[in-house]
């Protein structure tokens, strides 16, 4: 839980490129890449914008995202539910799906090991590995559920329909 801000400027000026020449080259409309570079933190971005930029920068998602602020539901006491800033990935134009189950499987865990090793609440990850389509997934989770399982997070997610 949280917030995100995306490197867009920095890596568009390591590579000597304008916001409009970010937008021609990862096919994200121009209006998207100028917002997620001018905003200084975010609580929702798209995924597949994500995908895009993070191939049009020959990067990894984990390199264009910063995490500004993880905040857990638990240690907020006084906040209701509504009030809290929730960081989301969301698929504007269609559906993914968290490749949990592989891969815990992979490492001989259950869902039960992957909550408690990820910090992911339990009723969350199963949540995650049920779901067969989703449109929006809270980013800072998929991020712990990435290093827990040691994989970039492109790998753990699963483009259904784009």
């Amino acid at each position: 839980m949280g917030l995100v801000r995306l490197k867009i400027r920095e890596l568009a000026a390591e590579k000597g490129w304008t916001l409009k020449e970010v937008s021609d080259r990862s096919g994200v409309i121009y209006s998207t890449v100028r917002s997620y570079a001018r905003r200084p933190e975010m609580a929702m971005v798209d995924f597949t914008c994500l995908r895009r930029l993070a191939r049009t920068f020959d990067v990894m998602i984990e390199d264009l995202v910063e995490v500004l602020e993880e905040r857990s539901l638990f240690q907020i006491s006084n906040i209701k539910r509504q009030q809290i800033v929730i960081c989301q990935v969301s698929m504007s134009k269609g559906l993914v799906r968290l490749r949990i189950r592989e891969f815990a499987d992979q490492n001989g865990w259950t869902l039960k090991e992957v909550s408690d090793r990820s910090g992911v609440g339990y009723s969350t990850i199963r949540n995650y590995a049920q779901c067969q389509g989703m449109t929006t997934v809270n980013f800072a989770y998929l991020h712990r559920l990435a290093r827990t399982f040691d994989v970039m997070i492109e790998d753990l997610v699963e483009i259904l329909e784009e």
